[in-house]
């Protein structure tokens, strides 16, 4: 059973063309599937490493018994709290 869509050329720099075209063609293919293959697996990598970090955290603070949010754990009542020091006084 032949898989051929043409005869092969006869000519024998023509038959070398078509192989050189080939080689090349096929380096190219798997170059760019290495590339893509470690490109996917970086980003598994990145986005595992991540998800184990959030899911350490929220271990590490349901461990130590705070409840986790998204503030530093204060209540918002609206009120700051602050120190400070006069350094010169306005005189009209």
């Amino acid at each position: 059973m032949k898989y051929l869509i043409g005869q092969p050329p006869v000519n024998p720099l023509l038959r070398f063309f078509a192989a050189a075209v080939a080689a090349i063609t096929l380096a190219v293919a798997v170059f760019f599937g290495a590339v893509v293959f470690v490109v996917i697996t970086g980003l598994l990598v990145v986005l595992g490493t991540v998800f184990w970090m959030r899911c350490w955290w929220l271990g590490r603070q349901l461990r130590s018994g705070h409840k986790p949010s998204a503030t530093s754990g204060r209540p918002d009542d609206g009120v700051i709290e602050a120190e400070y020091t006069v350094v010169s006084k306005r005189e009209d």
